[in-house]
């Protein structure tokens, strides 16, 4: 209701912690998501609301590459197209080898993407910035 509440047409979602990966429907709009298999804990998980009328313009439906990454493709016109990128990093506190990981996936997912697509990246990257950035 909120997302209709701003007109809102799509918005990346963070710690849906739902398992598998799949998609639920209302009359307004569609919601997908990334997580853990089924039984492993969720800490994360990543999703995206997408108004309905969108939805019939993805060429690619939601894509799960992870339970931090998910990718789809939208066509703007007849020879242009988007690709939408969401994701949820991992926070500072994580070991270096979850976000070296995470950032290795993520630049991988974006070089396969044709240099003349649009590209949307959404989500929560976790930054820390400005002073006492260390911790």
């Amino acid at each position: 209701m909120e997302l209709a509440k701003y007109n809102i047409d799509t918005a990346g979602l963070c710690e849906t912690r739902y398992s598998e990966s799949g998609r639920l429907t209302d009359l307004e709009y569609s919601f997908f998501w990334s997580g853990k298999p089924e039984g492993e804990r969720r800490e994360a998980g990543v999703g995206c609301a997408i108004k309905m009328d969108i939805v019939t313009k993805l060429t690619e439906m939601p894509r799960p590459i992870s339970d931090r990454i998910m990718t789809m493709r939208l066509r703007l016109s007849k020879d242009n197209f988007a690709t939408v990128i969401s994701v949820y990093a991992p926070i500072m506190t994580n070991p270096d080898e979850n976000k070296d990981a995470f950032y290795i996936q993520l630049a991988s997912v974006l070089s396969g993407i044709p240099r003349t697509y649009k590209l949307l990246l959404i989500g929560d990257f976790n930054a820390r910035i400005g002073r006492g950035n260390d911790k």
